[in-house]
């Protein structure tokens, strides 16, 4: 049902899973243990072992097969977490700059609704200036976080 690939990544996740419940019965070295999944069919099936347990693995082609099209996902998801890091660090940046704190655990919502406000009110602080084009750049801004904030809550 999976991929020598997949079962080897389950077998960690599985082994670090028992390993964080810190049992005083657990060996000090590699866990051992022996899991099996039915698939969706009768003829749908994995076992999974600890990876010390398997040293010359069964290949199956076609979950082999199966296993490069989720790595495709695997890849997305790698790139969605550059995204996220990315707006994380430039959420933190921002919030320096318009002197929001305690930000920490937030809701992106929150935070985006607040960066408006801060934008907006520099924005009619502008136009008292009479800096007019400053302040259309500040609006425009206040805009876009405001319907980021409403697409968040979709």
């Amino acid at each position: 049902m999976f991929s020598v690939e997949q079962k080897r990544m389950i077998a960690d996740k599985i082994q670090k899973i028992i390993r964080e419940t810190n049992h005083p019965e657990l060996p000090e070295g590699e866990i051992s243990f022996h899991i099996h999944i039915d698939g969706a069919e009768s003829w749908s099936w994995a076992d999974i072992k600890n990876n010390g347990m398997v040293s010359n693995p069964d290949v199956n082609p076609w979950n082999e097969k199966q296993a490069i099209s989720s790595s495709h996902l695997d890849e997305q998801k790698r790139l969605e977490k550059l995204v996220d890091d990315f707006a994380r660090e430039m959420k933190v940046k921002l919030s320096h700059q318009l002197n929001i704190k305690n930000f920490h655990g937030w809701s992106d919502v929150r935070w985006f609704n607040e960066c408006g406000e801060k934008l907006l009110k520099k924005a009619i602080q502008l136009v008292h200036e009479q800096d007019f084009d400053q302040a259309i750049d500040l609006a425009n801004y206040t805009m876009f976080y405001k319907y980021l904030a409403e697409e968040l809550t979709k």
